[in-house]
């Protein structure tokens, strides 16, 4: 009898992606490396109460700083501009903000911050971020003169986990999970490592890894379907 393949996952999955990973015949195991936290702090909330009464163009790249944003507006429906990530976050944002409009999407932050330079923002843009952001975006706006205003709505904090059995695949979400997980862990180098986009890549690579899967658009969901492609793959006999 084969031995069950087995999937670390480092970020929390919903019922039905475990359920699709199960049904394929893989073992996942979850264990969070990453946590956030939304920013408490009344003058930043009287920031975002006062955008709620404008009509900024709003950029969000990820969905810990959509719901962080909507718990600060406690129910208030601003008519924003949206330029957003897509799936998860785009998601997100069309769900919690009904009166705001979405001008603008991509799967990475540098191609949203381009998308964002052909709209043209004369007033420029507001950035909902958490502390450790990627600096790709603000400093394409920055080189192009698109005044943009940041405001750090939560705070990602690393969470290392020692590992105590092999896997034959493990899935990262964030640089910032790949930081934690290698800073006490390490895999062999015959491990499948599968990246969300370029930039969880890059930060596998430089620990030292070349044995990477990029999934082709950003989202749990393409994450997940760029597994199970691959792997239905590696199922198949070599003829």
């Amino acid at each position: 009898m084969s031995q069950l393949f087995s999937l670390l996952c480092t970020r929390p999955l919903d019922a039905a992606s475990i359920a699709a990973l199960q049904q394929a015949g893989v073992g996942v195991d979850v264990v969070e490396f990453i946590r956030t936290t939304a920013v408490q702090d009344a003058t930043l909330t009287q920031q975002v109460l006062e955008l709620a009464t404008q009509q900024p163009l709003i950029i969000f790249t990820s969905m810990n700083a959509v719901e962080a944003v909507a718990a600060m507006l406690q129910g208030r429906q601003p008519e924003w501009q949206i330029a957003c990530i897509g799936q998860t976050t785009l998601q997100l944002a069309q769900e919690h903000f009904t009166k705001s409009n979405v001008v603008a999407t991509a799967s990475y932050g540098l191609d949203l911050a381009k998308a964002v330079v052909s709209l043209h923002p004369k007033d420029g843009a507001v950035f909902f971020c958490g502390n450790i952001r990627r600096p790709e975006l603000p400093d394409y706006l920055q080189v192009h003169e698109v005044p943009l205003q940041e405001l750090v709505v939560y705070h990602t904090h690393e969470i290392p986990v020692a590992v105590n059995q092999p896997y034959d695949a493990v899935l990262f979400f964030s640089p910032s999970a790949v930081r934690s997980f290698f800073s006490v862990n390490s895999v062999p180098h015959t491990t499948a490592l599968f990246a969300i986009g370029s930039t969880t890549a890059n930060a596998l690579q430089d620990a030292g890894y070349s044995n990477i899967v990029v999934a082709n658009v950003a989202g749990k969901e393409a994450m997940i379907e760029t597994f199970l492609n691959w792997y239905a793959a590696s199922q198949k006999p070599v003829e």
